[in-house]
């Protein structure tokens, strides 16, 4: 993708040191567009340097550093640290920098035992976070964005040519018209507020002996949408791990409506906006992978969906939504 940092880790070490003041061996982590570093100092103290697409917005990294500052009480969430002369972001070479404190955690998809009780907390964390950010605005978050749930229907239609001789087909294009039967009707009833929007399973970090939730990391997907959406999309990503997918997204639901309501309509949208984000991560993935076929981070989700959806299509909405209401005390 045009825009995406490149910096080596050597040259991100000096980075860091030159603009932070921070001295630490540099590992590479995952990003769909972005450039991320995690930095280990000798004291153990670990850090994430952050270099944007060379696209980003201004705005857009300095609303998602307010969101940060909101949220700051959620011990879940990293911290921002200032460049040594007091800024929140800095630039390099046409790209936007920040530092942020690492999160102690393994990421939900290298944790092999999830545990109902993870999964609760999944939900419990998610729904705090999204309480904490209802009373949050900023105009910057009001965008388009190819990720959005709330627009999975046009994402889906726009790019089912690309899933022509795609082994899913038939199951994408089958949720398609769930999701237009069952939660177009629905949208205007739905809440809005400035959501996370991606919490899948290298963005949730848990501490596997305690299967707490010990972080929800990458705020760069968050958009002004639909708050359903928000544990609609952690649940897509933890079916991916579970042997029975329809339990494990009930437990999500059950922690998550704990910490923050949800109203009977998103309830009953929750089983096809489950399986939209599951189809528009195929349908975008093709037409990423069709631009850049060397970049294996684009694929890292596409097995264990192929494995999932076909067992997704197998369950009854109506079953999946009376599980859920079920699982909300309803």
């Amino acid at each position: 993708m045009s825009g995406v940092p490149a910096l080596s880790l050597t040259d991100a070490e000096g980075l860091a040191f030159r603009l932070f003041g921070i001295s630490g061996a540099a590992t590479a982590l995952p990003s769909e567009r972005d450039q991320n570093v995690r930095l280990t100092t000798g004291s153990g103290d670990r850090f994430v340097l952050k270099l944007a697409n060379a696209a980003e917005r201004l705005e857009v990294l300095e609303a998602e550093n307010a969101a940060l500052r909101h949220v700051s009480a959620l011990a879940v969430t990293p911290q921002l640290i200032p460049t040594l002369q007091g800024a929140a972001i800095a630039q390099h070479d046409g790209h936007f920098v920040r530092l942020i404190t690492a999160v102690h955690g393994t990421t939900l998809g290298a944790t092999p035992y999830h545990t109902p009780a993870l999964r609760h907390d999944i939900g419990r964390a998610l729904g705090a976070l999204d309480a904490q950010l209802a009373s949050f605005e900023h105009p910057a978050f009001h965008r388009h964005f190819h990720w959005d749930l709330a627009h999975a229907g046009n994402v889906v239609r726009d790019l089912l040519p690309l899933l022509d001789r795609h082994p899913l087909r038939a199951q994408v294009e089958g949720f398609a018209a769930l999701h237009d039967a069952l939660v177009v009707p629905l949208l205007p009833s739905f809440r809005r507020s400035i959501i996370h929007a991606d919490a899948n399973d290298y963005n949730l970090l848990v501490d596997g002996a305690t299967q707490r939730v010990t972080g929800i990391v990458d705020f760069g997907d968050m958009v002004h949408s639909h708050t359903v959406n928000d544990v609609a999309i952690a649940m897509a990503y933890v079916v991916l791990h579970a042997d029975d997918p329809l339990a494990a997204a009930a437990e999500v639901v059950a922690g998550y409506h704990a910490a923050h309501p949800l109203t009977e309509a998103e309830i009953s949208a929750l089983w096809p906006l489950l399986c939209m984000r599951l189809c528009v991560s195929i349908c975008l993935a093709a037409m990423q992978q069709a631009a850049r076929p060397d970049d294996t981070y684009l694929g890292i989700s596409q097995g264990p969906i192929a494995r999932t959806l076909p067992a997704l299509a197998a369950i009854h909405p109506r079953f999946a939504q009376y599980t859920f209401r079920h699982a909300c005390g309803l």
